[in-house]
């Protein structure tokens, strides 16, 4: 549990990582960054499978998530697999593998007014009943480029919020339109 500012976790192995927020990392402040990291078989009852992020400017970068998970049963579920975070953050060259959560995001769950980009991430098997980035609420903006999903169960994205897209493909191929779940208000660019 980390509450100052300007953290780095480098070069780390979390297995069988378990609480009820961040199966292995919870971020409580500013300006985090993890780099070249593995996540293997972490959970939490609530939220966050392997990473919560809870506030501002946060940066994952070549880091494995491997069957990790969230599992419904805590008071506060909100989902998130492998991460949830409420803040801006980027996350880039990632691989998500056998991630799921029961209640939102099988393998990433945004939440809180902010902005996002996921970049060149594979996600390959995860699931949830409906999506596998989930973008829980309005006026958040997320990129997705050079992203691939592959044997995914649900949808490949859930938002209310606006999503950029670049050169996402599904299952091979690239993205298709009818594969996004848009609510009310959202754009598409």
């Amino acid at each position: 549990y980390f509450t100052g500012s300007n953290n780095s976790v480098k070069n780390c192995n979390f297995e069988n990582g378990h609480r009820s927020r961040g199966g292995a990392l919870w971020f409580a402040n500013v300006n985090n960054t993890v780099i070249d990291c593995s996540f293997i078989d972490c959970y939490a009852v609530g939220t966050g499978g392997a990473i919560y992020l809870e506030r501002e400017n946060s940066d994952i970068i070549n880091c494995s998530f491997v069957n990790c998970y969230v599992n419904s049963e805590g008071i506060e579920y909100l989902g998130g697999g492998a991460i949830f975070s409420s803040s801006a953050c980027t996350i880039s060259d990632c691989s998500f593998v056998n991630c799921h959560a029961s209640p939102g995001g099988g393998a990433i769950y945004f939440y809180r007014k902010n902005m996002a980009s996921v970049k060149n991430c594979n996600f390959v098997n995860c699931s949830n009943y409906n999506n596998v980035i989930l973008v829980g609420v309005d006026d958040f903006i997320l990129s997705l480029m050079d992203c691939n999903f592959t044997e995914c169960n649900g949808k490949a994205w859930s938002s209310s919020g606006r999503v950029d897209l670049s050169n996402i493909r599904i299952n091979g191929t690239l993205y298709d339109l009818s594969l996004l779940d848009i609510r009310e208000n959202s754009q598409v660019k």
